[in-house]
């Protein structure tokens, strides 16, 4: 099981490297460009999945929060933070897109069923399988 679940994480880096080597010049300057006033919440406050604040939380990089959303010093410590988030869920065992959509962003607070709706289709066509990631 275990080398399965490694197999998965080479395919979704694979892929990961196919976009940023796509889309470096515009990875490079939507990092690398500091225009805090502009954009959504998330971007502003370089937390660009939009964590949610918890005192309990000590995110490397964390500034502190704004309307109940981390900040952190930049965006690449927002990703990182995401990316942590992301890893915890598959430790805990939420290996489906709906699973983790359904902790990420809980219907309480958004279209979860939409938002579910479009990554598996998104996911089907990037990497031609099935729910499961």
């Amino acid at each position: 099981m275990q080398s399965i679940l490694k197999y998965k994480w080479y395919i979704i880096a694979a892929g990961l490297v196919i976009i940023l080597y796509k889309y470096w010049s515009k990875i490079k300057s939507f990092f690398l460009t500091a225009n805090s006033m502009s954009g959504t919440l998330g971007m502003r406050n370089n937390n660009p999945l939009n964590i949610r604040y918890n005192s309990g939380n000590h995110w490397q990089g964390l500034t502190g929060e704004n309307k109940g959303f981390c900040t952190f010093k930049s965006r690449v410590y927002g990703y990182r933070a995401a990316f942590v988030n992301l890893q915890t869920y598959n430790v805990a065992g939420k290996d489906t897109i709906r699973e983790i959509i359904n902790k990420w962003a809980p219907a309480t607070e958004n279209n979860t069923a939409a938002y579910i709706s479009r990554c598996i289709e998104s996911h089907r066509l990037f990497a031609g399988c099935k729910e499961q990631l």
